[in-house]
């Protein structure tokens, strides 16, 4: 159900409200909590064409911008938390992916370093000194090492957007990225400020417990910093697709989803370096 379709029989002071504010975070000229002028109209555009929300949760979403002070940091504010309201981004299901399909996720080394400070049981008294643990570690081919160092370790706090070899993740998501970290932050739309940086890349297949679910605008809102360049996937995708940086040489789609985090035990390969 698209937003549009929910505010056709919705009041007038509610539909006037819930429009009024996408317009104004979609017109607002300066940067809010990190996130761009451009992002900001890239989230209204979004919250407006995707068709996949149910009903309860545009309801949601009304009632609490409709409530919210009229200015745009309140609604980005209002978003933001409704998009990590209970299972919202995990409500649509992946059916295509292929049972045990093995998963890919990259983040920056000092993005790393600082969940691994923070992860449970940590003996890294700072940052620095988990970063070095953490070099030491990749240059490690023991996967059984890499499994029992990280298993107190989540990927990511409330949402993990990975990728995967098409079509169905049987095969080594490796296979068809590039070796640059930079032209893998350019195919899989991360943030430009990763330019420059190493990245560490994870590779595992899911729990039982935790399935890969269908990203949507509730997942793209999750995020402290929206992104410019996330967009919805086209009717009838067995799941999403990146928007590559524009202009970027070597850059192509990838294939993603969005999971539960999960822990380390859970790779099926050592975490490798990749270097920009």
């Amino acid at each position: 159900m698209k937003l549009e379709d929910y505010l056709a029989t919705a009041p007038d002071d509610l539909r006037a409200a819930v429009n009024g504010r996408l317009d104004a975070m979609a017109g607002h000229g300066d940067t809010v909590d990190d996130t761009t002028p451009a992002a900001l109209r890239r989230m209204s555009e979004n919250l407006r064409a995707d068709h996949r929300p149910p009903e309860h949760v545009w309801a949601d979403l009304c009632e609490r911008l409709a409530k919210a002070p009229p200015d745009v940091p309140s609604a980005c504010a209002v978003v933001r938390q409704w998009g990590r309201t209970d299972d919202y981004a995990f409500l649509i299901p992946v059916t295509r992916l292929g049972p045990n399909a093995i998963l890919a996720h990259f983040v920056t080394i000092r993005t790393f370093a600082h969940w691994l400070r923070e992860s449970k049981g940590t003996v890294y008294p700072d940052k620095a000194s988990a970063r070095d643990a953490l070099l030491d570690l990749v240059n490690t081919p023991d996967l059984r090492r890499h499994q029992v160092r990280l298993r107190d370790v989540l990927l990511h706090g409330q949402l993990v957007w990975a990728t995967f070899h098409p079509p169905d993740g049987q095969q080594d998501p490796y296979a068809c990225l590039p070796n640059q970290a930079t032209t893998i932050c350019a195919c899989l739309a991360l943030d430009r400020r990763t330019v420059g940086e190493d990245l560490l890349a994870f590779c595992y297949t899911l729990p039982a417990e935790v399935s890969p679910r269908f990203p949507t605008v509730m997942g793209a809102a999750c995020s402290r910093s929206w992104s410019v360049y996330w967009r919805l996937a086209r009717k009838g995708e067995p799941y999403g697709w990146t928007r590559p940086w524009p202009g970027y040489a070597g850059a192509h789609r990838c294939p993603e989803v969005v999971h539960r985090p999960i822990d380390g035990t859970a790779l099926v390969s050592p975490v490798r370096r990749i270097t920009p």
